[in-house]
């Protein structure tokens, strides 16, 4: 199927009036030119100081014939590399509290991915968060260092990295 639909059911997947991510405001299926900055708080209780956006790509993908019925039949095997660029704004006083409210951004994240291993669609997302089908990490999760903005807002990122597979009849 469509590489766009495997997009589209992971964004629906981790749309937040749908996940409940904590400080989660808004998936995006492609990076942006320009980030809307109030889609960091939509979803979020006002006065939090806080707000998480993801864009979400497909890295990388592969194809494995796993069922033999020659070149115009069986089945494959299509494995995605897909990253999540998660970016959280912190307006709070203490770059502790910021850091802390990230971390639980990240322990909701990882949560949700891990309570649905079919993203919440199964007839386009065979797996995803559970390695792929020769093992490997589950997720991977790369840390920027944190950022502050005019000494103020604190930027803090996460590249999180899952492996999505879908199984093709050709």
């Amino acid at each position: 199927m469509p590489k766009t639909q495997v997009t589209d059911a992971l964004y629906a997947y981790l749309e937040p009036s749908a996940s409940h991510i904590s400080t989660l405001g808004a998936v995006y299926t492609a990076l942006p030119k320009v980030a809307n900055e109030s889609d960091l708080f939509k979803f979020v209780p006002p006065g939090t100081g806080l707000g998480t956006v993801i864009y979400l790509f497909i890295e990388n993908q592969e194809e494995t014939r796993i069922a033999l019925g020659g070149a115009r039949s069986g089945r494959k095997f299509r494995p995605y590399g897909l990253s999540l660029l998660c970016i959280m704004k912190s307006d709070l006083a203490n770059p502790v509290d910021g850091q802390a409210a990230f971390n639980e951004f990240i322990d909701s994240l990882t949560n949700y991915i891990e309570a649905d291993r079919n993203a919440g669609d199964p007839s386009v997302i065979f797996q995803w968060g559970e390695g792929g089908v020769n093992g490997g990490p589950d997720l991977r999760i790369e840390y920027p260092v944190p950022k502050t903005v005019n000494g103020g807002v604190m930027l803090f990122q996460a590249i999180v990295r899952v492996t999505v597979c879908e199984v093709l009849n050709t």
